[in-house]
């Protein structure tokens, strides 16, 4: 009975832009046995004759005659003497062409045909292409297939090429730029605002600063004076100024920090902002750029005046750790917010305060932190206090009842009120609920007349009234006036 056998390479595209070919080989044979050992025998055959192809060298059948004669056409070389007889034979398909199938021909028959037994059909097969072949495999009984994986050959492909691999080690020079940024609403106050990263081989070359100003401004480097700037009339211009004069330049400080001082020359501090906008330092340098950073620090501008700053920043990455440092001088209540958390919320005193927000106040804020995480959050730093003063335009009419009624109690609306004769300055007049009312409006309306009276410009009038107007008197800004006519204010009957 006579035996068939096939081997078969298949090739496939594997994903990543792999190519990849399987080899298999496969046995039919005709027999008298049990059809289970028939089986056995048939893909142990199929097996071993894989095997051969895939660990075989060409070096190692170097001097079979048709190996050597592949050699002298130059179908092979020195350099696929440590190669697989599979590889080889990949790379002779994948070639496509008639001369490396006469290769792979050649090749297949010599290395198989001396492990084959004499009664065994076989062939070597890649995809539906028939390397080689006995003759055509008979499968009226039995037939026996086995594959083995060769990676780095596909049809019409080289199987072999080159890998570059380029490293800078030194640039001559390029331009760059360190910032400072205002992310939004910078004030009410002078502003400082820290550069940094300008490496110490920097060759600066110019100041930027663009801004939405409140009011005109002047610009120093560490202290030395980078000029005085206009800016544009309205509430909503950007201006750019350039600075290139030596005594700014000459400030830099190269591998520090440098500090940027907006002074702002007008005189009413609710124009001493920034509505967004940067300063930049313009430098050529021959260092090369950091490599990435897996943290990120965002440093709040600084304000000497009422702070009050609503900006943001970016997060580009998924937050695993926050925390916060904050340094400041204030006597009034400030206040924290991240995102639309309430970081922190410190009581006033006349001392520099430094206060740290650990990781574990964000973490219960934002649990997960999914807020935060590749977004742009908004920060807000207030002060919260009541502050009079300043300059004001404001006409008011303070109005007082004096009707009857207010003879009586503050906490009864039918008893009169006890001892008529106590003062602003007792402070029973108001935690004491039998204070007479008009005790206590008198010393109200005296307090309003000073607290309005601390804006320069504003004006007040007083009207008294009962089922009528009582009294009345014109605006005017004479504070001891206003006072003495509220003094004279009485229950009428």
């Amino acid at each position: 009975m006579k035996k068939a056998m096939v081997f078969s390479l298949d090739a496939l595209a594997a994903f990543l832009l792999l190519t990849t070919a399987l080899g298999a080989f496969a046995l039919t044979q005709h027999a008298f046995v049990s059809s289970s050992v028939m089986s056995e025998g048939a893909h142990a055959v199929a097996q071993d004759g894989v095997s051969v192809l895939a660990k075989a060298r060409i070096y190692d059948v170097r001097r079979t005659p048709e190996v050597e004669a592949l050699f002298q056409s130059g179908a092979l070389v020195s350099s696929d003497l440590n190669k697989s007889v599979l590889e080889v034979l990949g790379a002779f398909w994948a070639a496509n062409n008639s001369g490396n199938f006469s290769a792979a021909l050649n090749l297949s028959r010599a290395v198989l045909s001396p492990a084959m037994p004499e009664n065994v059909q076989w062939a070597v097969r890649i995809e539906e292409d028939i390397i080689y072949n006995t003759s055509t495999p008979s499968v009226t009984h039995l037939l026996a297939v086995s594959r083995r994986l060769v990676s780095g050959v596909a049809a019409q492909l080289p199987s072999t090429g080159c890998v570059a691999r380029a490293f800078v080690e030194r640039i001559r020079g390029k331009h760059e730029k360190a910032y400072a940024f205002f992310g939004g609403f910078i004030g009410e106050g002078n502003i400082t605002a820290i550069v940094r990263g300008v490496p110490a081989d920097a060759l600066v070359e110019n100041v930027v600063l663009e801004i939405n100003a409140g009011d005109n401004l002047a610009l120093y480097a560490n202290g030395a004076s980078c000029g005085s700037f206009t800016k544009t009339a309205g509430n909503y211009s950007v201006d750019s100024w350039t600075v290139s004069s030596p005594e700014c330049l000459g400030a830099i400080v190269k591998g520090g920090e440098n500090n940027f001082s907006i002074n702002f020359t007008g005189s009413l501090l609710q124009n001493k902002y920034a509505g967004g906008g940067f300063v930049a330092v313009t430098y050529n340098t021959s260092t090369m750029t950091p490599p990435p950073q897996y943290a990120m620090t965002e440093y709040l501008t600084g304000v000497d005046g009422l702070f009050n700053t609503y900006s943001s920043f970016y997060v580009p990455g998924t937050v695993n750790l926050v925390s916060a440092h904050l340094r400041f001088l204030n006597n009034y209540t400030t206040m924290l917010f991240v995102g639309n958390k309430t970081l922190m919320v410190w009581n006033g005193t006349n001392e520099t305060q430094t206060v740290d927000i650990p990781n574990a106040d964000f973490s219960a804020a934002f649990p997960d932190y999914s807020a935060l995480s590749m977004r742009t959050v908004p920060i807000r730093m207030k002060v919260v206090a009541n502050v009079t003063g300043g300059y004001g335009n404001a006409d008011v009419v303070l109005i007082t009842d004096v009707s009857g009624s207010m003879d009586w109690r503050m906490d009864s609306d039918s008893t009169y009120g006890v001892n008529r004769t106590r003062t602003c300055n007792d402070t029973a007049l108001y935690e004491e609920g039998n204070s007479q009312r008009m005790s206590v409006a008198r010393c109200v309306d005296a307090n309003f007349v000073d607290a309005v009276m601390e804006g320069v410009g504003n004006k007040i009038a007083l009207v008294s009234f009962s089922t009528s107007v009582v009294n009345y008197t014109e605006l005017t800004n004479n504070s001891s006036y206003l006072k003495s006519v509220i003094s004279t204010y009485q229950p009428t009957s």
